[in-house]
């Protein structure tokens, strides 16, 4: 069985796992993405779809973080 994620292409430069565990360890995982949203110039506070474009990173990393939490689960069983 092959396990398939697919990352929007937007979002390429942060589904990396120093990323998704930053976003792990962070106190304010909203704040988090804003922040990396507007660094990795992926979208500007100023665009129309700025909220819709966080939502969508928050919810990949979320995703890639728990990808991340079960294949270390599923390593720790073999």
């Amino acid at each position: 069985m092959t396990d398939v994620f697919e990352v929007d292409e937007r979002f390429l430069s942060i589904a990396t796992l120093d990323v998704v565990v930053k976003y792990m360890n962070a106190d304010d995982t909203e704040k988090f993405v804003r922040r990396l949203v507007v660094r990795k110039k992926i979208a500007k506070r100023s665009d129309e779809d700025f909220e819709l474009t966080v939502n969508e990173a928050g919810d990949m990393l979320q995703e890639l973080s728990l990808k991340v939490v079960m294949d270390f689960i599923g390593q720790a069983r073999h």
